[in-house]
């Protein structure tokens, strides 16, 4: 059984996807995961081109295709209601969003932390392998090579927990479903708040691991935060 279930939801934005999705690929080791890719009723030539990339990938994944855009929180809920349904759980969940740059090793280091951050008891429930710039670390947890990162939460494009984790705390909230438009990124944000109230801590690995890349949102609008991102050889910020 694989080590951790990777769920990748996409909407439009067929260049950031490829991008995401060939550097997870590439430099992943592709023992440890389970890919799950779901369409959330893009444009129509951005699913077929998924189902070819799909076909042509060096590792099999699963793809899906929402037939009504639900937005990422009830995109992430569905897949993994399918994968608990199918008692196909592995040890741990990843959340990401389809605009990252997966660096090599990214994968090994955030399990090793993870782990590292259990056994010293640091309370810490969900790990990301980076994290929006507007939320700042509230402390810094020493790790080896690197430091852990407290916040009131972490974003959605990257969090790492245990399936346990996500059983007691999950699904995200869907009363904004359809809003997305006008409300980003709330369901991530009260997830972690439902952490942090029961006295545990949400952080991210410093530095990062993945390097965000997504300048617009699923939308076409600027993305928030996106005057921060720095340049990375080898990634293309679009």
């Amino acid at each position: 059984m694989k080590k951790v279930d990777i769920i990748i939801p996409v909407h439009n934005r067929l260049e950031h996807t490829i991008q995401t999705l060939d550097s997870l690929i590439l430099n992943t080791n592709s023992e440890l995961f389970n890919l799950y890719v779901v369409d959330d009723k893009s444009n129509d030539h951005v699913y077929q081109e998924l189902e070819i990339y799909k076909n042509r990938a060096p590792i099999p994944f699963y793809l899906s295709h929402n037939v009504e855009n639900i937005g990422p929180g009830a995109s992430r809920n569905a897949i993994c209601t399918m994968i608990k349904e199918n008692k196909n759980q592995s040890e741990y969940l990843y959340h990401s969003d389809n605009d990252v740059y997966f660096k090599e090793g990214w994968l090994e280091r955030l399990i090793q932390v993870y782990e590292y951050a259990e056994n010293c008891q640091f309370k810490v429930k969900v790990l990301g392998a980076s994290c929006h710039p507007y939320l700042q670390s509230s402390e810094r947890l020493p790790i080896p090579l690197g430091y852990i990162g407290l916040k009131d939460a972490v974003s959605g494009y990257s969090q790492f927990m245990t399936w346990q984790t996500w059983e007691t705390y999950g699904p995200f909230d869907e009363t904004m479903r359809g809003q997305e438009k006008k409300i980003m990124g709330s369901e991530d944000w009260a997830f972690c708040q439902k952490i942090v109230k029961n006295g545990y801590r949400v952080g991210s690995i410093e530095p990062e691991i993945i390097v965000p890349c997504g300048k617009t949102n699923t939308y076409g609008e600027k993305a928030t935060g996106s005057e921060t991102f720095k340049e990375v050889a080898g990634v293309k910020v679009m």
